[in-house]
């Protein structure tokens, strides 16, 4: 079960199947390899914490445009940020 979680982790972050191979290929030589699968593992990490981030990120505009719209619905208001409404007040 190991193998499987290591395997589904770094797939996970989008590591390609060449670098899994080649940390599993590393894991079946041994202990001689131990620094270069944490450096895997570590470059691994940064990548997944990057993309953290940048979903952190979307999350907090979805999070505004779910009360915007919240609002604009509850006390029945047109969206006068929609491009579409101001081309209607131009015409």
């Amino acid at each position: 079960m190991g193998w499987v979680r290591i395997v589904k982790c770094l797939r996970s972050v989008g590591t390609d199947n060449k670098s899994i191979k080649k940390y599993i290929d590393l894991c079946i030589i041994g202990d001689s390899t131990i620094k270069e699968r944490y450096e895997i593992i570590r470059s691994t990490k940064e990548k997944a914490l990057k993309q953290m981030k940048e979903l952190q990120a979307q999350l907090e505009l979805l999070d505004y445009k779910e009360n915007f719209y919240e609002n604009l619905i509850e006390n029945n208001l047109e969206d006068t940020w929609n491009p579409m409404n101001n081309k209607k007040q131009k015409v």
